[in-house]
């Protein structure tokens, strides 16, 4: 019942249609259907087609292996509760904001004034880092957002935070649902980071490979745009083996076929990054995993010989917590790319920080 799979709609591939599990029966203005009797508004806001004919300059920035990202309650930590050699953090766009959605009734409502918190940026945590604004959050903020931008400025109020990098805005595309409205959010992301870059901002394209259409489309794109080496894409709603295994094929591809591409990965399931291969070595990840874990006052293991992960229950502040994870979570990526990458040597002040954590017994195996 998708007009999708009828050919010649708006040129997306007519094979999209075939993962559709969702009617597409919307009427709404928030959730677009090739049903929808507003597609012209829609398709005139992102420049008159779907096709992602939007360049973006070439971004300059060095991005380490790990970046934590935190949140308004974790940025206002004291400076020196984020381990030396951190240089880059993160955060969410959820958490620049005073006010825009709120949290009830077991759903996000939209308010009806949007605020940016200013001072966040100038965090206690934040003191000498580059920091990466991370454009996700909850869908009802992230569209509330978009719709608003203009009148709430958010793009000057960003720009005015002196972010070093942001990446284009995650809008939800989901497996199986109308596959217009997966690529005119595909299309907004990329919109919505050529406007930050705009308003002088630095910004990378969010990318999606939700099928091999999508993995077509995106080639296309970094093909016609050589001097794009950088994109970031979420992975959070990845939970099966399945959809994880689909993913990481499919970033496999993109990389494989352009050599000097680096991907942020938001969110990924560490334990399986062993399967990007040679890969891994322009793979950066980023997730809110040691902060979330240490305001519940969990603390992130992992076995040196098997790197199996656990995480264990602990009374000291979360600050404390905190700083131990992100050393633990620093540690375990390093260990893995050196173990999954021939000759790749794992930087000096990390095998300093293996060495004193686990014991001179674990001096001469498989860190030197």
């Amino acid at each position: 019942m998708c007009k999708v799979a009828e050919g010649n709609f708006y040129d997306i591939p007519a094979s999209k249609a075939s993962d559709v599990v969702e009617v597409c029966d919307s009427l709404g203005r928030k959730i677009v259907t090739c049903n929808n009797p507003h597609l012209h508004e829609f398709i005139d806001e992102v420049g008159g087609s779907l096709s992602l004919d939007i360049a973006l300059p070439d971004v300059k920035i060095e991005l380490p292996a790990y970046i934590p990202i935190l949140d308004k309650r974790t940025a206002r930590m004291n400076r020196f509760s984020i381990p030396a050699g951190i240089s880059v953090l993160g955060i969410t766009l959820q958490d620049i904001l005073k006010s825009g959605v709120t949290y009830k009734a077991g759903a996000w409502h939209e308010q009806k004034e949007i605020k940016f918190d200013l001072a966040i940026r100038v965090a206690d945590a934040f003191y000498n880092k580059k920091v990466i604004l991370f454009a996700t959050g909850p869908d009802t903020m992230i569209e509330w957002c978009w719709h608003q931008r203009d009148e709430c400025n958010m793009y000057k109020y960003i720009k005015a935070m002196g972010f070093d990098l942001m990446t284009g805005i995650n809008f939800s595309v989901i497996k199986g649902e109308c596959p217009f409205g997966q690529c005119l959010n595909q299309k907004k992301s990329l919109l919505s980071a050529s406007l930050a870059i705009d308003e002088g901002i630095p910004a990378v394209p969010h990318i999606y490979t939700i099928d091999k259409d999508d993995i077509n489309t995106w080639s296309a794109y970094l093909e016609a745009n050589p001097q794009v080496r950088l994109v970031t894409m979420n992975c959070q709603l990845q939970k099966k083996h399945i959809d994880i295994q689909a993913l990481i094929k499919a970033i496999n591809i993109l990389m494989e076929k352009f050599p000097d591409l680096h991907f942020l990965l938001t969110g990924f399931h560490l334990h399986r990054a062993s399967e990007f291969g040679s890969n891994l070595e322009r793979i950066h990840f980023a997730d809110k995993s040691c902060v979330k874990d240490a305001q519940a006052h969990r603390k992130f293991f992992f076995d040196f010989e098997t790197l199996k992960i656990s995480r264990h229950y602990c009374d000291e502040s979360y600050e404390k917590i905190a700083t131990h994870n992100m050393n633990y979570r620093r540690m375990y990526i390093e260990i893995l790319k050196q173990r999954t990458l021939k000759k790749y040597k794992i930087p000096d002040e990390i095998i300093k920080l293996i060495e004193t954590t686990f014991h001179p017994t674990f001096q001469n195996k498989s860190v030197s």
